[in-house]
């Protein structure tokens, strides 16, 4: 492709189509947001990419590149599309945009900081395909739960002291943690939560047949959230396995839609249902302990997770001149329009998407039309554009 053609895309908003995963706890249902926003036909719904990494990357749509995947695209003239960034950027847009449709529970798992990446990297690059960190974070688009970070000593305990198929399975390792509590609360979870993970198959399956057995005989009394989720766990993991013991350990989260979320490197989370918008750093890189049939490398995810507890950072949208604007630590940001206007672009790329939106896109002398679940690249090279909404909303997703 020649520079001149890539010089005129890289100056002006382009549709693009979204990379499609159907992993298998999905939904099924056609009417969700990820089967709306996907051409494809398929069994499980359970994710929609907006940027442009290679195991996910979105194609674009121009007549100009029309069908060229953006990971292919951008890194042709990225000091185009990304501006005066690009080698901080690394020829890669630094911006990843997801949909998740979430019908069963992810795994739990972790996001390493950018050392233990680079390293994991080098040591499996088959498991952990990039060097770089994935700080995330989710704003509900329905009611949403997950588990998000750790509890306090103190609430553990009280798990330990009602629950005794966990208090059975982590022994002698709870005075440990007790008298380490005292002057070292993260090291005291990471020992209750080690003694679980390295437990032998057959005293985890042991544990949580009994476990699953007790609760059910208990189920008409009444049930806790977390006793509640247990119970549904044992419907995917009759046999049990650790992770079914980490809503004993784990902050139970629900949000409601429009709620914000941050998932910061080294916080162990795993969402459990709903939809959700998710924006984060463009990397792949995910280490599993549980509730999961993938890899799972307990060892690292022991050596790279913060079990210092905290209470997630909840976030409500900040409302500026109509704009609902959420706005996050890492410096990610996410606009949600329901109404037109001039924006400009601080010379850095953005990625625009309809939830539901109909209107029109105008940036110098052109126009597109937008109509419901399209989506937009808008490159560095476009200093500012006009938006007019007719209908519904439009995501604005940007680094600040």
């Amino acid at each position: 492709m020649e520079v001149d053609t890539l010089r005129s895309l890289s100056q002006r908003i382009f549709q693009i189509r979204p990379g499609f995963q159907d992993y298998s706890w999905g939904m099924t249902d056609s009417d969700c947001f990820v089967a709306r926003m996907t051409e494809r036909v398929a069994q499980r719904y359970a994710e929609v990419w907006y940027g442009d990494h290679v195991n996910g990357s979105a194609v674009c749509l121009d007549h100009l590149a029309y069908d060229i995947p953006l990971c292919e695209l951008i890194p042709r003239a990225p000091e185009l599309f990304l501006g005066s960034t690009a080698e901080w950027y690394q020829g890669k847009l630094l911006l990843m945009a997801k949909i998740l449709s979430v019908r069963e529970p992810l795994s739990i798992q972790v996001h390493p900081k950018e050392e233990d990446a680079k390293r994991l990297h080098g040591i499996r690059p088959d498991q952990y395909p990039d060097p770089y960190p994935k700080d995330e974070a989710g704003i509900a688009l329905s009611k949403v739960e997950l588990l998000h970070g750790f509890l306090s000593f103190a609430q553990i305990a009280q798990h330990v002291n009602d629950v005794p198929e966990f208090a059975k399975l982590i022994g002698e390792n709870f005075a440990k943690a007790k008298a380490l509590a005292e002057n070292d609360e993260a090291a005291a979870v990471k020992t209750i939560f080690a003694a679980v993970w390295n437990s032998d198959q057959a005293d985890i399956q042991a544990a949580c047949s009994k476990l699953y057995s007790r609760l059910e005989s208990i189920r008409a009394i009444g049930l806790s959230e977390a006793e509640c989720w247990v119970l549904k766990m044992g419907e995917y993991y009759p046999q049990g396995e650790p992770g079914i013991f980490g809503f004993f350990l784990m902050n139970l989260i629900r949000l409601t839609a429009g709620r914000g979320i941050e998932i910061p490197t080294g916080c162990p989370h795993a969402y459990l249902s709903g939809e959700l918008l998710e924006v984060m750093k463009p990397s792949d890189m995910v280490i599993r302990c549980g509730l999961t049939p993938k890899f799972r490398d307990d060892a690292e995810l022991l050596n790279c997770s913060d079990f210092t507890p905290s209470s997630p950072i909840l976030l409500e949208g900040e409302t500026t001149s109509g704009v609902m604007s959420y706005f996050f630590e890492s410096g990610l940001t996410v606009d949600v329009l329901d109404k037109g206007g001039d924006f400009t672009t601080a010379s850095k790329p953005e990625i625009l998407l309809s939830l539901d939106a109909s209107g029109e896109i105008r940036f110098g002398d052109a126009k597109l039309d937008m109509v419901s679940t399209e989506s937009f690249l808008v490159p560095a090279g476009v200093s500012g554009y006009t938006l007019g909404i007719s209908s519904g909303r439009l995501i604005r997703f940007r680094r600040c």
